[in-house]
């Protein structure tokens, strides 16, 4: 039987993922069955059976789960409202892309209030990020709006910072410098010269943490994001785009035409413009 459940688990969709794990509260025991999905996912990332994007969302998740205390999944919108939730089932149910986007927003920071954030930080850090990434997706925003969801990210992670350090919890202090730099990149004015160094700043923090040998994802995207906010740098130009072409090769590294099509053919356009914007800048 469980084993059953796995085989479904990792090749469902992402509703019929949410519908398992909420309908078999066995796959969540971390003896048994979150132990059982590591090994299996290990097992298809090795003989290629499955897309790496999905083994890494499939571990990513199953970390998660390791770091719940209590497991006890509720059969609501928002998943489990005992533990930390993986990213990917949040929200599945609501009506449009723009209600999941609000009820998830809301149901994240009303579970993230009954966390103690020093009784349970991991768990906080976790749920926090959560609601950073979705106030970040939120779309059709006003600059008012906008300007808000900034202000309740940076109020999130600076929380987040206090809680972690590069001693004491070093992949979610870079984590939330992660999410600082994608949220000031996102909702904060382009044009604004001291946001891009807020940008790359933030993104090079989380690099003092992710590395290419202990998480490659990151790493690349971490490096590729610098690279895009020193585009538009208005001081020191032919340095920082001598410095972004050399990190969106760095990037492509990671970001593959096999492994990431879509990525590697984002860092080959943002490449091809530094280039151009180089060639154009020394003439």
């Amino acid at each position: 039987m469980m084993s059953r459940l796995l085989e479904q688990l990792l090749t469902a969709s992402r509703i019929e993922q949410y519908r398992l794990l909420t309908g078999h509260p066995e796959l969540l025991d971390p003896s048994v069955g979150v132990e059982l999905l590591r090994q299996r996912a290990d097992c298809f990332q090795q003989s290629g059976l499955l897309p790496f994007e999905r083994v890494q969302r499939i571990s990513r998740a199953v970390f998660m789960l390791e770091r719940c205390r209590e497991v006890g999944p509720s059969r609501g919108i928002f998943g489990w409202t005992d533990g930390p939730l993986p990213v990917q089932f949040v929200g599945i149910g609501a009506a449009s892309a723009v209600e999941k986007e609000s009820a998830t927003v809301a149901e994240l920071e009303l579970s993230l209030s009954n966390i103690d954030s020093e009784q349970h930080p991991l768990r906080w850090m976790e749920r926090a990020r959560l609601v950073a990434h979705r106030l970040w997706s939120d779309v059709a925003l006003t600059p008012e709006q906008r300007s808000g969801h900034l202000a309740r990210i940076e109020a999130l992670c600076l929380r987040g910072l206090e809680l972690s350090s590069p001693e004491r919890f070093p992949f979610d202090w870079a984590l939330f410098h992660y999410c600082l730099g994608v949220a000031y990149s996102v909702l904060a004015p382009e044009s604004d010269e001291q946001n891009q160094v807020r940008i790359i700043d933030h993104h090079q923090r989380s690099l003092e943490v992710f590395t290419l040998d202990n998480d490659p994802w990151n790493w690349a995207t971490a490096i590729h994001n610098k690279a895009t906010a020193r585009l538009t740098r208005q001081t020191d130009t032919s340095i920082h785009l001598n410095l972004a072409i050399a990190e969106y090769g760095q990037a492509l590294t990671v970001r593959t035409r096999d492994a990431y099509p879509l990525k590697y053919a984002q860092t080959k356009n943002n490449l091809a413009v530094a280039l151009h914007r180089r060639q154009g800048y020394s003439s």
